[in-house]
């Protein structure tokens, strides 16, 4: 974690200097590319030490909790990197049903990519909410409700493609649990989860 640590530092370093740099009209897009793609690797390469080991040991609560952490503090926000890394512990959750560290990193994956995808809904509009406006009532999930010419605004749509993407989340995951408890019954793990 030091280390890598050392290197966000380094990241930030530079990824200030390139911004300073754009706001000078002097665009090192190739530079910003790089730095981008080897955070990229450098995640990717520290989701598969954390995987092999999650292997190699079972209830790993070391490798669960790095993985948290990596993606805590170098993919913050980054809702392509939580997305992936839900695909990518399923087969793993499915071979390894009574070890609770992958159901709980899949409670980890699922807040932040519900707290991202909330956040940005409600703040790409300070009009569009999650609860329908007050022409409607409370407590009503507000998918996408019409102008008064049955169009709808582009809040609206927005709004509603992210509750839909809430929604899509969570029939997966309770898919994902149904299947596996009836092909592995009894297991704790599953029913906690």
């Amino acid at each position: 974690r030091w280390v890598l640590q050392h290197i966000l530092r380094q990241f930030s370093a530079v990824a200030h200097k390139t911004q300073q740099q754009v706001d000078a009209e002097q665009p090192d897009t190739e530079r910003s590319q790089f730095l981008s793609s080897h955070l990229d690797r450098l995640i990717h390469q520290e989701m598969k030490v954390c995987s092999d080991a999650a292997c190699r040991y079972p209830s790993n609560y070391n490798a669960w909790s790095h993985r948290i952490w990596v993606l805590q503090h170098m993919a913050k926000g980054n809702i392509k990197v939580f997305r992936d890394e839900l695909s990518s512990v399923h087969p793993w959750v499915s071979m390894h049903v009574s070890d609770h560290s992958g159901f709980h990193y899949r409670q980890f994956l699922l807040k932040e990519l519900l707290n991202t995808e909330l956040s940005q809904s409600l703040s790409s509009d300070s009009a569009s909410t999650v609860f329908c406006p007050s022409q409607h009532q409370s407590n009503t999930v507000h998918s996408t409700c019409p102008q008064a010419n049955g169009e709808l605004s582009l809040a609206d749509a927005a709004c509603g493609d992210k509750i839909t993407t809430v929604f899509k989340l969570f029939y997966q995951e309770t898919e994902l649990c149904s299947d596996l408890i009836q092909s592995f019954p009894g297991h704790e793990t599953l029913w906690s989860h």
